[in-house]
């Protein structure tokens, strides 16, 4: 991916991130655990259960700010 940032070992697009600090800037953010769901739903950041990895991307993200 040429486009991408390498967060705690997954490639994610730099699409992705803008359009999610653009939401975490707006009028009315979502709540912090509302916005890593939602980022684990679109990065498609899950374990092999295919369960959301919430709390690793928690982490990532707080690596990336």
């Amino acid at each position: 991916m040429l486009d991408a940032i390498r967060v705690s070992g997954r490639w994610i697009s730099k699409g992705l991130l803008k359009r999610m600090t653009t939401r975490t800037l707006g009028p009315n953010p979502p709540r912090h655990q509302a916005m890593l769901k939602e980022f684990c739903r679109l990065s498609n950041w899950c374990n092999g259960k295919g369960e959301l990895c919430v709390s690793s991307a928690n982490v990532g993200i707080q690596r990336l700010e």
